[in-house]
């Protein structure tokens, strides 16, 4: 699957979960999830490429506890534990530092 079309399907699947999108040029500083009052915010970095915008969008929903991954489209969701694991293997690492 193309990076465009899993992209395209990673937005989706963030708005079925409730995020609303917001597209912005954002000159690669900033990007991913907020959450204000009870509205949760994607913002997605325009200035970067189809492969970082990706990234911005499925580090987002890995961080979702309820994303219901068994329902998500295959290549979606292999993508989103790979992430979880990473982010998984990231924290053990900060933590056997210190």
């Amino acid at each position: 699957m193309h990076s465009l079309d899993l992209l395209q399907i990673a937005l989706e699947t963030a708005k079925r979960n409730g995020f609303t999108i917001r597209r912005e040029w954002l000159g690669g500083v900033a990007g991913g999830k907020c959450r204000i009052g009870s509205k949760k915010i994607l913002f997605v970095d325009i200035s970067l490429s189809v492969l970082e915008q990706l990234q911005q969008v499925t580090s987002s929903l890995a961080t979702e506890n309820d994303l219901p991954i068994h329902e998500l489209d295959p290549a979606l969701a292999r993508v989103i534990r790979a992430t979880r694991e990473a982010m998984s293997d990231l924290a053990n690492t900060s933590i056997a530092a210190t």
